[in-house]
């Protein structure tokens, strides 16, 4: 079960499921923009977090930073359609690798029976 945890006036993370991989989510609220850190593993995930951190009808953060390329960390950026979103070099190069993937629970298997993609 996910725990939102505030540090802070204008701090907030989500705190990790490893059944459903989940990781940390963070959100920094300022007095003019809202930053989102990584934006989850699916849509449901970052909408989740958006609406119990934000708690306002409608509200999304103006920017994500994506601190690394993994599904669990990028997945959630269709959520996202009006963030700005941030990454490094490095981090969008690898996220082009996924592109051309598909993503059904038969071809995450045979990646993860290939060696392409990890267990976890």
């Amino acid at each position: 079960m996910h725990t939102i945890k505030k540090i802070g006036k204008t701090f907030s993370y989500i705190t990790p499921v490893s059944l459903t991989d989940r990781p940390i989510l963070g959100m920094v609220v300022g007095n003019n923009k809202t930053l989102m850190i990584d934006a989850g593993n699916s849509e449901d995930h970052a909408n989740y977090f958006i609406q119990k951190t934000l708690e306002h009808e409608n509200a999304t953060p103006d920017m994500v930073v994506l601190t690394h390329w993994h599904w669990d960390h990028i997945f959630g950026l269709p959520a996202l359609p009006h963030a700005v979103s941030i990454s490094s070099a490095k981090t969008r190069k690898e996220m082009e690798k996924l592109l051309p993937f598909s993503w059904s629970d038969e071809a995450i298997d045979e990646r993860v029976r290939e060696g392409t993609e990890i267990e976890f």
